[in-house]
């Protein structure tokens, strides 16, 4: 990967995991922040009780959107969720909610292609992942692009590379399984205030998507 992105993305993904962070302890050593963290989860919680369709079908287009949009996460919702429908049914309800976005952020790429990559990745880097990437790449490749990659970054560009639909969606759901279970469970692990357990699943995202950035820069060197 050249290293000016690999860079980018790695700080990127580092100043990401400090803040979750920070953000972490201040909600620990808050009792104003874990009330309120209990009053939001009652009152979702009675509400998903009177209106379960509709919250499902809200958590999965938040989730949908997430993978769309890069500033916009399904994250912070998923240790209420959890609490309220547990661990198993918010996973698959967040990975559900993740492939539907990647899919759509697919087909976006697919259709306007090559400009729609210049304006939402700059030209220097849409212009990287169009020589790095082919319709012809193999599925490891592509496979290891995303799980280096940010989820709406990838699907934009296979998109516009026109990369078979259905390995895609086979390496997208393979590489967005870890990333659900890490953010399900660190989710249980901040409620719980498991300070050791919660650090392990951040700093395990980051090392996974570091470590892949890296495999994909060796791979494409040879």
């Amino acid at each position: 990967m050249n290293s000016e992105i690999h860079n980018h993305y790695f700080k990127r993904r580092l100043i990401i995991s400090l803040v979750i962070v920070i953000i972490a302890v201040v909600f620990w050593s808050s009792t104003e922040l874990q009330k309120i963290f209990s009053d939001s989860t009652l009152f979702t919680g009675q509400y998903l009780g009177q209106h379960p369709f509709m919250g499902i079908m809200a958590f999965w287009a938040i989730s949908a959107l997430s993978a769309i949009i890069s500033p916009f996460s399904s994250v912070p919702l998923v240790p209420i969720i959890a609490v309220i429908w547990g661990n198993t049914s918010t996973f698959f309800l967040l990975l559900l909610g993740w492939l539907s976005g990647s899919v759509i952020s697919y087909f976006l790429g697919s259709s306007t292609g090559y400009v729609l990559a210049q304006k939402i990745f700059s030209p220097k880097k849409a212009g990287y992942y169009k020589q790095e990437l082919s319709a012809q790449a193999n599925f490891l490749t592509v496979l290891v692009f995303r799980l280096a990659m940010p989820t709406e970054i990838a699907g934009y560009a296979l998109g516009a590379i026109k990369y078979n639909f259905v390995k895609y969606l086979i390496a997208t759901a393979i590489a967005e399984t870890p990333f659900a279970l890490i953010v399900v469970y660190s989710g249980e692990a901040l409620v719980e205030a498991n300070k050791i357990k919660f650090i392990f699943f951040v700093f395990l995202a980051l090392i996974l998507t570091s470590a892949m950035a890296y495999l994909f820069k060796k791979i494409r060197k040879k």
